[in-house]
């Protein structure tokens, strides 16, 4: 039985919550920042997401490849070990956490949004010129 369809359907949940990750960080950066500055955080955010992305597919790699099961091949190369599997899923829950608490920290300090201001009230007409 291939497994080709699991690995498809895993990597297209990974890759919609990393698009959600990203959506959200630049929500985040660009509503702190003033309206004028908001095109300059949008491109550093950009820039941060990519490097990131970069160093945690290079970690991740090392990682997985670094724990080899043992006279275990797939094709004639070697296969992650379960545990090369697990630290690489602990590493990325690790980066989780210490991305979620600064952002948490970051919305609690805001303020809340303001009310929509009350709907303004129509210009009364004098019952004499009603009809004109």
């Amino acid at each position: 039985m291939s497994m080709l369809p699991l690995a498809v359907a895993c990597g297209t949940v990974i890759g919609m919550a990393a698009g959600a990750i990203g959506a959200s960080g630049y929500n985040l950066a660009t509503d702190l920042a003033a309206p004028e500055r908001q095109g300059t955080i949008a491109g550093v955010v950009s820039v941060v997401l990519a490097l990131g992305s970069v160093v945690v597919n290079i970690a991740g790699g090392a990682v997985l490849q670094a724990n080899p099961a043992p006279g275990a091949t797939a094709d004639g190369a070697p296969v992650s070990s379960a545990a090369g599997v697990y630290l690489y899923v602990g590493m990325a829950g690790v980066l989780f956490v210490l991305a979620a608490v600064p952002a948490l920290l970051l919305v609690r300090g805001r303020s809340a949004a303001p009310a929509a201001a009350p709907a303004a009230a129509a210009p009364t007409v004098p019952a004499g010129e009603a009809g004109r």
